[in-house]
């Protein structure tokens, strides 16, 4: 649903630029109001946005690098097209109902850039990392949803403070989560490497268990030699004393 969501949006806006950039002469009837920007488009942002970019083309390259100033959009606007939006709209636009278009001429390409590229960053970092975070999923979708809003908008105190907000927010937890990551393979990894110095120290301790076990029976062994020739010193020996008792006592009787 998301891609066809997505392909929707993508073909109308393809039409949209196609319509209002290289072909300006089909008549497109009833859509005429919706995929060619003039004027009137938009209840009269087509105006707007038309004379922003006039205003980035035609204020030198200085401007067109960093802008005329933060909040002078408006003053500009009243300089050159006071009279002409007065009698077209019947009111003086001080802002291009488009953020970006805004941005582009008070903080020039530099400034847009620079913002477009922290929105898109952590965009791609909320949408790699939403599949395991529910936060992830919300604070990005917000960050889209703003952007979206913002094509037609112009940026508030009431709403803005949000989006920074929830920018921060989202920062915050892509790290925590990359943290978590970083921390569960260190510690698989040291779990791996005991499992290996384990495995290791029990196949070198083998050939030494065998040796002592040698060793010991040959020890065994050579006590009981040991203990046998005792044995038989001992029994020879009471022999011996069982054979002079023996003699002792026959000599006596003799003499009887």
């Amino acid at each position: 649903a998301s891609v066809f969501v997505g392909l929707c949006a993508g073909t109308l806006v393809a039409l949209f630029v196609y319509f209002s950039a290289i072909d300006k002469t089909t008549d497109l009837g009833k859509l005429t109001k919706y995929l060619r920007l003039d004027d009137k488009w938009g209840t009269h942002r087509g105006y707007a946005w038309i004379r922003s970019v006039i205003i980035f083309k035609t204020h030198g390259i200085k401007n067109m690098l960093v802008g005329c100033g933060p909040d002078t959009f408006g003053q500009i606007m009243k300089a050159e097209y006071r009279e002409d939006m007065l009698k077209r709209h019947g009111s003086v636009f001080d802002s291009a109902h488009n953020e970006y278009l805004h941005y582009l001429v008070t903080t020039g390409a530099l400034g847009l850039i620079s913002y477009l590229t922290v929105l898109i960053a952590l965009a791609v970092k909320g949408i790699k990392n939403f599949k395991n975070s529910i936060a992830a999923l919300i604070m990005t979708l917000v960050i889209i949803s703003y952007c979206a809003q913002a094509t037609f908008n112009l940026s508030t105190p009431i709403i803005t403070p949000y989006l920074f907000l929830f920018l921060g927010l989202l920062e915050a937890v892509v790290r925590r989560q990359k943290f978590a990551e970083e921390e569960a393979v260190t510690v698989n990894a040291d779990t791996k490497k005991k499992t290996e110095k384990a495995t290791v120290d029990k196949q070198n301790n083998k050939p030494e268990l065998q040796e002592d076990k040698v060793d010991t029976v040959s020890d065994d062994d050579n006590t009981f030699e040991k203990e046998s020739e005792n044995k038989n010193e001992i029994k020879q020996t009471n022999i011996q004393k069982n054979n002079s008792n023996n003699k002792n006592k026959s000599k006596k009787k003799k003499k009887k």
